[in-house]
């Protein structure tokens, strides 16, 4: 009889030795079974499993039938990323300067290829003729990334409509490959715009992959304001739900969560106007056989950029039309620096356009006066060192030395000469890092540097020397270590213009939703200007110094803005930079006079003088900035 037939015999297996035997188990005689002795807690666990049994069967058979069945037949469900389409960026009228153009691409899942060897080799096969791809290299790139990834790779971009209808007739049957949409940037071209607006490309950081709604292949941006708001601008990714079979070939879509697009970002930059800014740039600095030129505007009572223009610059296009790596590294290699924006990152010695800043430190500390005079020779002579000046300018106080930029009377208000006590390097280093120099400005954009502002202790732990009176006199006029950037120069003399009021430059007006109409950028409301210092010095210091820049125009070194349809007020400079004759032009500026709404500042490397390369710059940008309405 068999021990599973009724009345069958039970047993267990027993160890002897080496060997197992099987030994019976039989019921005792006398005792035979009874239900009454079964007791009803054991009966109730009886009940309790068999009616899990039975629940869990239903559970597996009705439930999850079709999961079931498609882990038999070996499909598998994928969540495929869907891009979201980016905000557009438009200047402070509305103008469009970047958005999405449509193209496509081929993209391949390797968790999606065939687990068969001879199946996924002819998928390799397919893809390198259809798409003229590397075969060894399409492997080796799979292989790296792993036959269970999901992260998709890239096989062909930037193609037409025409090319992506071709092609997905032609890979249709090709299991883990397919055509998507891949909306590439489109920029706007002018001078300056690119090192503005960046660009956008595939990131190189791994800590990226890590973030919701980002895939290997996600566009993101890489420079400009691109990268600085791209959690603005990119949106949230959308979920596309797929069926694939054992092959990898889709079987249907179940479901989809679309994408929301970016907000749009409203730059406070006037297109128009960093068109004609740069144009004229251009020129000057072509006509001066300059190596590179800056021009920032900004608007003193809030700081917005109105333009900065950093030449030279590159074409922002190229990266969303594709890059090769040889052209990418000849960018690289260009010895003109196109990729530095040098409004922000480019470090100059500043010449006499820092001069209204010490003016302002001279009189905010009492070393000097509104009235103080002195008779300022073409030099003087500390020592055996001369400290020259460009001419004899006789009896000079504080607005004409502004007005003629007189060297002797600020080498007196920093280090003191006759009889003005002056300020000494830690005041004069005070009052400089006080106006924003020797520190970021805190703009919107990636790559900013603080540029340099020299005192005894730096010189003498990085040049291992001690400070000399003459350091201090280079220091007052911009000369010397002091390492300054162009948009430190226009936002220090905003403050001057503004009243005292050091603000954040910044690049970007207001964000709107997605639907809005680009034209309403000029109802949005503006982000609020961020204030780093509310009083810098007293009103009244900083009208005298404003009045020495009105006196620049109206009987100075800037008298060619009387030909502008609005009074301004200036300084020129120009600064030496090496041993040899070469000098940087500069020049700053605001207007109206009055009520100032605009601070320009200019700077051409190794262009000249001041007054002759960089002033007229000034004066063509102005002029057509307050053109009378037509």
């Amino acid at each position: 009889m068999s021990i599973f037939e009724p009345g069958g015999t039970f047993g267990f297996l027993r160890r002897s030795g080496a060997e197992f035997n099987w030994v019976l188990d039989e019921p005792a005689a006398e005792e035979p079974a009874s239900w009454h002795r079964v007791g009803l807690g054991h009966l109730i666990l009886m009940v309790l499993v068999t009616a899990s049994l039975v629940v869990r069967l239903l559970f597996l058979q009705v439930s999850q039938a079709t999961d079931n069945q498609l882990l038999a037949a070996g499909n598998r469900i994928r969540n495929r990323l869907i891009e979201p389409p980016r905000g557009l960026i438009v200047d402070r009228n509305g103008v469009v300067i970047a958005k999405n153009a449509a193209e496509f691409a081929v993209e391949l899942t390797p968790a999606d290829l065939p687990r068969e060897q001879p199946l996924r080799q002819a998928v390799y096969d397919a893809v390198a003729t259809l798409l003229t791809y590397d075969r060894a290299r399409l492997i080796a790139e799979v292989e790296a990334e792993g036959l269970f990834s999901l992260h998709p790779l890239i096989l062909a971009e930037h193609l037409s409509h025409e090319q992506s209808i071709v092609l997905k007739v032609l890979l249709q049957d090709l299991p883990g490959v397919r055509v998507i949409n891949r909306a590439r940037r489109e920029y706007e071209r002018a001078p300056g715009l690119a090192h503005l607006l960046g660009y956008t490309g595939q990131s190189s950081d791994p800590a990226l992959l890590t973030k919701p709604g980002y895939s290997a292949v996600s566009r993101v941006g890489r420079a400009g304001v691109e990268a600085t708001y791209e959690a603005v601008v990119r949106g949230s990714s959308g979920v596309e739900q797929v069926e694939v079979d054992s092959r990898g070939h889709l079987e249907r879509i179940i479901g989809q969560q679309p994408p929301v697009a970016g907000e749009t970002l409203a730059l406070t930059v006037d297109l128009e106007f960093q068109r004609v800014l740069g144009e004229r740039l251009a020129r000057a600095i072509e006509e001066a056989k300059a190596r590179a030129g800056v021009a920032v505007a900004l608007d003193p009572r809030d700081g917005g950029i109105v333009a900065m223009v950093s030449l030279p610059d590159y074409d922002n296009n190229e990266f969303s039309l594709g890059l090769s790596e040889e052209r990418y590294a000849a960018l690289l290699a260009d010895e003109r620096d196109i990729f530095t924006n040098r409004a922000i990152a480019g470090v100059y010695p500043s010449g006499s356009v820092i001069k209204p800043v010490v003016a302002a430190a001279g009189l905010a500390d009492g070393r000097i006066s509104a009235d103080t005079t002195i008779d300022a020779p073409a030099q003087i002579e500390i020592g055996e060192f001369i400290f020259p000046d460009w001419k004899r300018h006789g009896l000079t106080d504080v607005r004409k030395a502004l007005a003629v930029s007189s060297n002797v009377f600020f080498y007196a208000v920093g280090g003191g000469w006759d009889k003005i006590h002056g300020l000494g390097a830690e005041r004069l280093g005070h009052y400089l890092e006080l106006f924003g120099f020797g520190r970021v400005s805190g703009i919107d954009l990636g790559g900013e540097v603080a540029g340099l502002v020299p005192s005894p202790e730096w010189k003498q732990a990085v040049k291992g020397e001690p400070w000399y009176l003459g350091d201090t006199y280079h220091l007052a006029i911009g000369q010397g270590d002091l390492l300054v950037t162009p948009l430190q120069v226009a936002n220090a003399i905003g403050s001057i213009a503004n009243g005292g009021r050091l603000l954040e430059p910044h690049l970007v007006r207001a964000t709107l939703p997605a639907e809005s109409d680009p034209a309403d950028v000029a109802r949005a409301d503006s982000v609020p200007p961020t204030v780093t210092n509310d009083a810098l010095v007293a009103p009244a210091v900083l009208q005298v110094v404003r009045e020495g820049m009105r006196q620049a125009v109206e009987s100075g070194s800037a008298r060619p803005l009387q030909a502008l349809p609005v009074t301004a007020a200036a300084k020129t400079g120009t600064a030496q930079f090496s041993t040899a004759e070469a000098t940087h032009a500069w020049f700053s500026a605001f207007a109206p006079y009055e009520n100032p709404e605009l601070v320009l500042a200019i700077l051409i490397e190794g262009g000249g003088a001041g007054n002759e390369v960089a002033l007229p710059v000034a004066l063509d940008a102005l002029a057509w900035y307050f053109r009378p309405a037509t």
